[in-house]
């Protein structure tokens, strides 16, 4: 009898499916071992990732710091149509302490730089000028022996700012084309400064009517106050050059703080409420306290912070200006405040109130 074998080759192996199932079994391992690890060591890893993190997270944070500081941010603001508290709490000194000042070297020191101005005035170097008594006056603002050269000085301000000329090599004003299509509003923004106020310079009626091809100056601000307590006057700057000098009336009993307010807003016509009687006043009464203009004012250093409430404002009674008689807030006589009102720009304008 003979038998018959019948061989049946045995079936290849798929060496791909193999290689595939060799990685996941590695792949499941491995992350066995980093559990056991994490269980055994549950905090090495982690702490180095964490440090990480914050280096990472604080250095971001110091950059975004670095951008945002030299800016301000302005305050949540209140309705625009509630009446307007004028009451004051703070009771700050007014006046500086007295020192032993050498008199002589003072008229000296003053005399000397008179005389070096007014020579760079005769040599028709106005800006030079400009500069020096500018110079000359940071951080003596408040000093009153100081008055020639406040008085020189807002006076170069005014001539080579507020007019309608551009002085050469002048860093804070320059002739400018106007394009087709332009606003002054978005010209004035990119100033810094009210548009308003370069209609006051440009001698504009009406900023609607801007040209396309006119030749306009511009200036480039901020324009910021500095207010004097004791002295009772408010000056105007433009960046860090004089430009004006009005007296004012301030807070009876030591009621103005000192330190650094922003300007939040501008109303023209406010509704006044006198915090005291409760008594409000329409906005076209001619006994409306505020003259018919409000600057409202954050306090956001020294003792002004968190200070709400406090503005710059016009007058019903001309005779309070040049003496402490209001609830804390700046007084001006109404033909300045109409001056001021055009110069401070909400959200960068600042005001300092200095003893």
């Amino acid at each position: 009898m003979s038998v018959i074998f019948f061989y049946k080759p045995k079936p290849r192996r798929n060496r791909k499916s193999g290689f595939f199932r060799n990685l996941l079994l590695i792949l499941v391992g491995c992350l066995l071992a980093y559990h056991y690890f994490d269980y055994i060591f549950p905090d090495t890893h982690r702490t180095q990732q964490s440090l990480q993190k914050v280096k990472s997270i604080n250095n971001t944070e110091n950059e975004i710091v670095a951008k945002i500081k030299p800016r301000v941010i302005i305050p949540i603001e209140e309705p625009q149509n509630s009446p307007i508290p004028l009451l004051a709490t703070s009771k700050p000194k007014t006046k500086p302490k007295s020192v032993v000042k050498n008199t002589a070297e003072i008229t000296n020191r003053i005399a000397l730089i008179l005389q070096q101005a007014n020579q760079l005035i005769n040599d028709n170097k106005i800006i030079q000028a400009r500069k020096l008594l500018n110079k000359s006056l940071a951080g003596y603002i408040a000093d009153d022996d100081n008055k020639p050269l406040i008085n020189l000085a807002i006076k170069l301000g005014q001539q080579t700012i507020l007019s309608e000329y551009v002085y050469a090599d002048d860093p804070l004003c320059q002739w400018y084309k106007v394009k087709p299509g332009e606003l002054l509003v978005r010209i004035a923004k990119r100033c810094k400064v009210p548009y308003k106020l370069l209609c006051r310079i440009n001698h504009i009626a009406n900023p609607r009517r801007l040209r396309a091809g006119q030749k306009i100056k511009l200036i480039f601000g901020p324009v910021n106050a500095k207010v004097v307590i004791h002295d009772l006057v408010l000056y105007l700057y433009l960046q860090d050059t004089l430009i004006g000098g009005y007296d004012v009336g301030l807070g009876k009993n030591n009621k103005t703080p000192t330190g650094t307010w922003l300007v939040a807003d501008r109303v023209r016509k406010p509704v006044y409420r006198d915090p005291d009687t409760g008594e409000i006043y329409a906005p076209d009464a001619p006994d409306n306290p505020t003259g018919g203009y409000w600057i409202r004012i954050r306090g956001i250093a020294g003792n002004a912070v968190g200070k709400v409430g406090f503005g710059i404002h016009g007058t019903n009674d001309p005779t309070s200006i040049g003496k402490f008689k209001s609830k804390g807030c700046i007084r001006l006589r109404n033909e300045d405040i109409s001056e001021v009102f055009d110069m401070l720009k909400p959200g960068l304008s600042k005001v300092e109130t200095i003893p």
